[in-house]
């Protein structure tokens, strides 16, 4: 269940660990000519992958042999490696699954555009903006992306942006067109800051996961007669959350964000899930080419019986979802916030190399199974559609208001104010790798 990347410009690092290029990624920055052989190569590991563990054996009518050949034909003229690296994703791209796809090599430089941006209803807009980079000095939480690069930004489109800006091609400026809250059209040249990786350090290994720890750290907060519990991926250890539970047992109302939460473990999810009711229940049932048993809820021995909210948006995913529609489905709480992604699949990740005197590792992560809920339906490509629907306008992103926490404080029976909801949890940064 656990959907491997959100933040795709960190794909290669967790889902491969660390693979280090070494003398070619300084050599392919450099010379952008590409050697057909090793991109064919590349494409032939990630065709077989995809053949031998698909879910589904007929690629939904799809004959992968003969786009194979078709794709493998297109690397012999291609002249750079992003456009190879194109090349061989969009051979997947004709399966339409959120989990499957191309992991290219690791670059030789980290970068940051200086801003985040999130799908908010079918509207994009820049949701937070990095202190002191070039882009802090042209837009502002807030605005509306009409396009980017000339490129319509829209709910479709958006994860498949995503990939191709954080991991297939990285850009060194960004054209934005934008709409002000106040319905103000502009366009910005945005930037990128580009920094050399270097040689990774035993050292700047263990800090660069202090501080990832860090940030993906759950937070709590007391608010009137609720306990407030930020989520931002399923990778809680039993004991966590047997402690914050046993926190909520003192309060009237439970609140979860899962808010940009991508997913996670399975274990973590049905544990977690374990404490809102006193019986066995099935969460789900993997489809795939072997059979695999339901993913099955087991309860505690004590019950959280207070009241349930589950606050969710576009960037909710995988885990987040199954455990929002399993809320739903069971009647046991409240869902509050926008349309989730819609990317719920098992998956699993193959790492594979190339070369021989220079060795390029990339890899390919392949859906293993498709998961089916109880009422027969998949969430893949469809969502969770929230109980009490409510998202935040340019203008509330402007003035740091958050009315979704707002608004299920309230129905928990408290009062918090909009802007107050909004200091709550205050987003924070990545320090820039160097």
């Amino acid at each position: 269940m656990m959907r491997m990347i959100r933040n795709i410009s960190a794909v290669a690092i967790l889902s491969l660990a660390i693979s280090v290029l070494g003398a070619h990624a300084q050599k392919t920055k450099e010379t952008p000519h590409v050697y057909p052989p090793f991109v064919e190569d590349m494409l032939k590991r990630v065709h077989d992958a995809v053949e031998k563990n698909y879910y589904d054996p007929t690629f939904h009518g799809v004959d992968m042999d003969a786009r194979y050949r078709e794709y493998d034909g297109m690397l012999k003229s291609v002249r750079t490696v992003p456009e190879a690296f194109h090349i061989i994703a969009g051979y997947l791209s004709v399966l339409n699954d959120s989990h499957t796809y191309f992991i290219p090599p690791l670059i030789s430089y980290s970068f940051d555009y200086g801003f985040v941006a999130q799908m908010i209803g079918d509207r994009c807009f820049i949701t937070e903006v990095r202190p002191g980079s070039d882009a802090a000095k042209k837009i502002h939480p807030g605005d509306e992306i009409l396009k980017l690069n000339n490129y319509s930004v829209n709910r479709t489109d958006f994860v498949d942006l995503e990939y191709y800006l954080y991991a297939l091609s990285p850009q060194k400026e960004l054209n934005l067109e934008l709409r002000n809250p106040d319905g103000a059209t502009r366009t910005e040249q945005v930037l990128t800051k580009l920094l050399p990786s270097g040689r990774i350090t035993s050292d700047q290994l263990v800090l660069n996961f202090e501080t990832s720890s860090r940030l993906s750290r759950d937070r709590t907060a007391e608010v009137g007669n609720a306990l407030v519990w930020k989520i931002p991926a399923f990778d809680l250890s039993r004991g966590e959350m047997d402690r914050i539970v046993g926190k909520a047992d003192k309060e009237a109302a439970l609140i979860i964000d899962l808010r940009e939460n991508p997913g996670g473990l399975e274990d973590a999810v049905t544990y977690l899930t374990g404490f809102f009711f006193d019986h066995e229940l099935k969460m789900a049932t993997p489809v795939g080419r072997k059979h695999q048993d339901p993913v099955l809820v087991k309860p505690h021995d004590r019950e959280f019986k207070g009241k349930l909210f589950v606050l969710v948006d576009s960037g909710s995913a995988s885990a987040s979802e199954i455990f929002a529609r399993t809320i739903q489905l069971n009647h046991r709480g409240t869902v509050i916030g926008d349309l989730t992604e819609g990317a719920v699949m098992q998956a699993r990740v193959f790492p594979l190399r190339t070369g021989f005197a220079v060795v390029t590792y990339y890899g390919v992560q392949v859906t293993t199974e498709d998961l089916i809920m109880p009422d027969g339906k998949s969430l893949e490509k469809v969502g969770v559609t929230p109980d009490v629907p409510i998202v935040p306008t340019g203008a509330d992103l402007a003035a740091g208001r958050d009315p979704v926490l707002a608004q299920a404080v309230q129905l928990a029976g408290g009062k918090l104010d909009p802007v107050a909801a909004g200091k709550l949890f205050p987003f924070e940064w990545a320090p820039l790798q160097q």
